[in-house]
């Protein structure tokens, strides 16, 4: 999390990691993510390219025991620049 951010949540987090196709709704662009830890209301994820908050994504999570991937919306809460070219999300 970014520096002074306090933690507000409201649902454990816990470390995944699952591939993710997401679709950023502002650009059309499509990545290929990896999750950082994932909770009943949020995904963290792991990006080369940052995100602007309040950006609107489309997500899919690949998760290993079924056949077609997890479909679901989010909205980008913050974004903090970890090393360079790699963005927790």
């Amino acid at each position: 999390m970014p520096d002074g951010f306090e933690d507000r949540r409201n649902f454990m987090r816990l470390a995944r990691v699952l591939d993710v196709k997401i679709i950023d709704l502002e650009t059309n662009k499509e990545a290929r993510v990896q999750t950082h830890d994932i909770s009943a209301d949020g995904i963290g994820f792991i990006t080369d390219t940052p995100l602007n908050t309040d950006t609107s994504l489309e997500l899919w999570l690949y998760i290993s025991d079924t056949e077609e991937p997890l479909y679901t919306t989010g909205k980008v809460v913050w974004t903090n620049m970890v090393a360079p070219n790699v963005y927790r999300v």
